[in-house]
């Protein structure tokens, strides 16, 4: 089976699954548009995943599937939106590692606790992070860098966000020079 079709029966099951623990066997599912929140801005990388998911979803439901950004916060906005909606299956978190996983330990009064208002039903996608530096740096590989960073400890670096996996690396001060 493809990837795009598991993705799919993934996100079918789990809506399916909200709708039967919460609404009962006896509701047609779905009756009306499903909406998909992505916690960052049109054009990223969850927003593109949404979109592709959101169109095939929806002609394998033969429903709407709409795709709604709520960008802010390190997903924060999008996740506590999706966190206090109704429990019935039409409103869905495309998320991220840092509104699931990090912002709970960085952002204080956070108006959602991932790990008991939001429940993961499906693997979407898996991005991987790379280290990027100028061609003309003066390393070219990570032992390189880690010596550079050692000699000059303040770089500097672009992230996502606060909350992103990047910055929450780079940021740890107590964090293994092996690894970033």
């Amino acid at each position: 089976m493809r990837a795009a079709q598991l993705l799919i029966i993934g996100f079918v099951a789990a809506a399916l699954n909200i709708v039967l623990l919460g609404e009962g066997w006896s509701q047609a599912y779905p009756t009306r548009t499903i909406q998909l929140v992505v916690a960052y801005a049109a054009g990223g990388t969850c927003d593109i995943v949404a979109r592709s998911v959101a169109e095939r979803l929806g002609a394998a439901l033969g429903q709407s599937v709409v795709v709604e950004n709520r960008a802010g916060a390190s997903g924060a906005i999008g996740a506590q939106s999706v966190a206090s909606a109704a429990p019935d299956g039409y409103t869905l978190l495309v998320g991220q590692t840092a509104e699931v996983a990090i912002n709970q330990h960085w952002l204080k009064g956070l108006n959602y606790d991932p790990d008991k208002d939001l429940i993961p039903v499906a693997l979407a996608a898996v991005v991987p992070l790379a280290l990027v530096v100028p061609a003309k740096a003066p390393y070219s590989t990570l032992p390189e860098f880690l010596a550079a960073l050692k000699a000059k400890p303040k770089m500097t670096f672009a992230s996502a966000g606060l909350a992103h996996p990047v910055t929450s690396r780079a940021s740890c001060s107590n964090c293994s020079s092996t690894t970033i």
